[in-house]
Parts: structure tokens; sequence; C-alpha cells
């Protein structure tokens, strides 16, 4: 059993590492469920002939972890982020619309931890800024884009619109500053190290589905899915959001997503229908926008294809060709996904849907990933495949007032 855990942030010693569980698949390759520890740097060696062999197996998953630090992150994995979790803390504090309605022993926990720190400056600031745009998904991007509490030192710089709907970066900095302090002054790793057992039955409890919907995904696409993370965030609302990091060398997707029930006072995560939309659909982007952009010659030689579409998915916030071919791409696939593990009115809804909303190449590029299917053997990746599913953006586009 491989021991690699989540990539540290370079920037800050921390004390809330990561380990995995990791499960077989049926191919041979393996999915990773990461569980929170504690750890602290060890750094006489002398120290070692003292420890006792329960220690000592502890100094050896610690040095196991730094041998194997380029192997973080590279398979998809799920788990409970310390920094989701303090960012649901104080919207919780702050009264945030978005948090969860169903009756938690978790939120009993924390409003008993916290609920004395209602008027802290991350609170209040943060009571101020959701209601002028810093909200939805524009929180877990900020987030993410820290390393863990209490340092929240940047790793990734700050989204553009991120930083706009914060209202600038002195405003987002400050907003940060106070989230540090925050973590500081409630003793919120105290509190996350406590809730360990809890935040392991959230993962071991939601894996199944979620090892199912990524192997089956992996088939699909004909490649391994990586650098693809499902944070559960207890506190959450029932929906969910997406960040993309990509660097010049990487790239990291992170799909946040809250309860969607509540079964004892303790959080439920969703179907097998829930968890495999939320993989199929924001996973595949990890392969098809990097085939897309492969594939940039044609986007341009077929640029007059966009306006057929453009106005009802720049409302939606698809603005560019680009962006559009690739929403297409993943929600055909998605259907498709649905389709074969689901039933076929699932993914004829799903198709139904996405037409009502604007993506009226859908219907197209459906039938030709049925083609896709069909001849695996020409076509054993996605990737082989894409200049011809390409050609579905040729066809009439399908809209809601003619089927």
């Amino acid at each position: 059993m491989s021991v690699c855990g989540r990539k540290k942030n370079n920037h800050q010693e921390n004390k809330l590492g990561f380990t995995p569980l990791q499960q077989r698949k049926s191919d041979g390759s393996s999915i990773s469920i990461y569980f929170t520890y504690t750890t602290r740097n060890l750094k006489q060696p002398e120290m070692l002939q003292s420890l006792k062999p329960k220690h000592l197996a502890v100094v050896v998953l610690i040095t196991t972890l730094t041998a194997c630090e380029s192997d973080r992150g590279s398979s998809p994995m799920v788990t409970v982020d310390p920094r989701i979790e303090l960012m649901g803390i104080v919207q919780y504090l702050a009264g945030y619309t978005l948090s969860t309605t169903y009756e938690l022993a978790y939120v009993t926990d924390i409003e008993n931890h916290f609920g004395s720190y209602r008027e802290h400056d991350a609170v209040a600031m943060f009571r101020v800024m959701s209601p002028r745009g810093f909200s939805f998904d524009a929180v877990p991007k900020a987030m993410l884009s820290l390393g863990d509490p209490p340092l929240l030192e940047q790793v990734y710089n700050f989204p553009s619109d991120v930083v706009a709907l914060a209202g600038g970066q002195e405003a987002l900095e400050n907003f940060v500053s106070a989230m540090r302090d925050f973590a500081t002054q409630t003793a919120f790793e105290t509190f996350y190290i406590a809730h360990q057992p809890f935040y392991d039955s959230l993962t071991t409890a939601t894996v199944p589905a979620f090892q199912d919907a990524v192997g089956a995904l992996d088939q699909f696409l004909g490649r391994p899915v990586s650098n693809a993370t499902l944070i559960l965030g207890a506190t959450l609302h029932r929906g969910g959001f997406t960040t993309l990091f990509e660097t010049s060398n990487s790239r990291e997707v992170f799909a946040v997503v809250g309860p969607a029930s509540a079964i004892d006072s303790f959080p439920q995560f969703g179907t097998p229908r829930r968890i495999g939309s939320i993989v199929w659909h924001e996973y595949a982007h990890t392969v098809v926008n990097q085939l897309t952009a492969d594939h940039s010659h044609w986007l341009t030689e077929h640029a007059d294809r966009h306006a057929a579409v453009a106005e009802h998915l720049a409302s939606q916030g698809y603005n560019s060709w680009s962006v559009a071919v690739n929403e297409h791409i993943i929600r055909a696939i998605t259907a498709r996904m649905l389709d074969r593990h689901l039933g076929r009115s699932v993914g004829l809804s799903s198709i139904n849907t996405d037409v009502n909303r604007g993506f009226a190449y859908v219907p197209g590029l459906v039938r030709k990933l049925e083609e896709y299917e069909q001849d695996r053997e020409a076509y054993p990746t996605l990737e082989e495949f894409y200049p011809e599913l390409l050609t579905a953006f040729l066809d009439e586009p399908t809209h809601p007032d003619r089927p």
C-alpha cells in the first residue's frame, strides 16, 4: 500500500498533513483516499535510536511521505481540506446563505467551539464582502490559492475575477490576513485535528461512488485522470464549485461539494449519480481542455461556428469559442457516461437540459461519441478520436425550438 500523501505547501511547515489509503482498481491502477494526520519535522537523526517501535513507524511514514514528494497529487483523491473547512466555518458564522441548512452534529460542534467569534474581523469582513460579489465559487477559489491554515501562504496567484469580486487586491489580502488571525485566535487546528475521525468517515462513505466514477471515466477517455481532487465540505450548501489552477507545467482541478442530505445528523454527499456527474463533468476537463488547446488551429479555422451559440453561452459566463467547445464536449461526455452507467433516460434528460441551456452542439457530439465507443479498437483513446469529434461542430446545431 502506498503512503504518498497530499503535497505540502513548500513555503511553510504544516502540521495538517495527509495520509492515504490506496484502493486498487481492476486495471491495476489505484485511487488514493486521503486522511488527515499531524506531524512535526524530526530534524535530529539520533532521535531515532530512542524511539519505541510504534513511534518509529510514524517516522518511517513521515520519511516515506518525503521520499514520494514527486508522486503526490498525481492520483485522483477525495478528501476533507482544512482551507475549505476554515472557509465554511467563517461563512457559517457570518450567516451566509450558501451554508448548509441540514441539522448536523458537526455544526453543533462548530457553534460550541467558534460561536463566540461571530464578530471577529474575518467574519465581519465576509458579511460585507459576500453581498458585493465575493461569494459562490470566488471564495473557494481564493482559499485554494493558499497553503493550509494557519499560515495560508500564497501558492497560486489569485485569479483576476476573484480579485475583482473581492473588491481589489488589497481588500482580498486584508481578508486573508483576517482569516489567518481567526485560525490562530480560535485554535482552528485543535478543532480540525479533534474531528479527524469525522472527516475520515466522510471520505470513506463517499469513496465507493467516487472510485467507480473515476474508473469509468478513465476507461472512457482511454487514459487515467490525474491531479484531480474531490473536496467534501460538511458546512457547504447542497451544490458545488470547481476550481482549476494551471501553470506552465502543471494543472490541478478541485471539485468542492456540500452534502446532498443528512441522516441522523450525519451529512451524506450523494448518490452514485450525483458523485458520477461531478467526477465526469469536472475531471474530464483535465483531458479535454488540453486536447482542445492542441487543436487550436482547427478552432481558428472554424471560429464562425461560435456564432450559433455565442449569445446564449456568454450570458452564462462562457465567452470564448475555445471555452464553448470545451463545455460542449464535457457535457456530451457526461451525457454518455450517464447513459452508459445510469440508463438511457438519464442520459437523454442530460442532453435535453443542455440543449435548453444553449449548448446546441451537444446532440451531434453525443452521436459522434457513440461512434467512438463502438470502435475503440481503431480509437483506443479520446485523443485519437478528437479530430473526428470536432467535426460535430460543423453540423446544424440543435436549438430548443428546433429539436
